[in-house]
């Protein structure tokens, strides 16, 4: 019995007949198993950073303090903030994360700013990255860690308050 199959086998390989179906299955399957010998990988997904938290700084001329909460790219929170003959407690900052920018709106209504009957608006893009707080900017020297760097957003900002518009540099810290 073996020398008919022998003899079967013999013929369809001289046809060609057998051996495409063999070519096929290797060339399906040797790929599989070639890279097998080391670790498998899989994807990895890299979580949106969090925003969520207190954060401090502001620019030469004032302070403010952002209370800030995070769901997904959406950002929210409370703000304060202190300048050279005024303050602004009842602030609201709202805005979105996407990558490391964080575009957002901060406004105060009538009533929430030490000078009566006046409301402001600002907003702007603000870079998210790691740094060395600077002191000058009101950053207290205990807040800083022993790494000395912390999570900052800066960036150019732009609005409109009681004496009209303004623009400046705005730099902010998370505790």
């Amino acid at each position: 019995m073996h020398e008919i199959e022998n003899q079967a086998i013999g013929r369809a390989a001289r046809s060609g007949r057998a051996l495409w179906p063999c070519a096929l299955l290797l060339a399906v399957c040797l790929p599989l198993t070639c890279g097998c010998r080391g670790a498998v990988t899989t994807p990895s997904v890299v979580a949106p950073m969090s925003l969520a938290g207190t954060w401090r700084g502001g620019t030469t001329t004032e302070s403010r303090v952002w209370r800030l909460t995070q769901v997904g790219e959406r950002v929210s929170g409370s703000s304060s903030v202190v300048g050279s003959s005024w303050t602004g407690e009842d602030g609201r900052v709202v805005g979105t994360l996407s990558g490391s920018s964080f575009g957002f709106s901060e406004s105060y209504p009538v009533g929430s700013l030490s000078m009566p009957g006046c409301s402001t608006e600002l907003g702007g893009v603000l870079r998210v990255d790691w740094k060395t707080p600077d002191t000058a900017a009101g950053i207290p020297p205990t807040a800083v860690p022993p790494s000395g760097r912390r999570l900052s957003m800066s960036g150019f900002v732009q609005g409109r308050g009681c004496d009209g518009s303004f623009s400046s540099v705005v730099t902010l810290y998370r505790d």
